[in-house]
């Protein structure tokens, strides 16, 4: 794979920060668009499962 060494002592601090912090954004973001698009399916089912659907987002939200 990528055999590169990164020095993050020297240079632009903030540069830095974004390139050691972006693949976790991009993670995150992506984890977030999948759970939002899975609590928009379950809630289509149906009005009765929707009370069911607000207590799995609660549950998953709060860990």
């Amino acid at each position: 794979m990528f055999n590169e060494k990164y020095n993050l002592t020297n240079g632009n601090i903030l540069a830095q920060l974004i390139k050691v912090s972006l693949p976790v954004m991009l993670t995150s973001l992506m984890q977030m668009a999948y759970n939002l698009t899975d609590l928009f399916w379950l809630g289509r089912a149906t009005s009765d499962d929707a009370v069911n659907t607000g207590y799995i987002a609660s549950a998953g939200i709060g860990g």
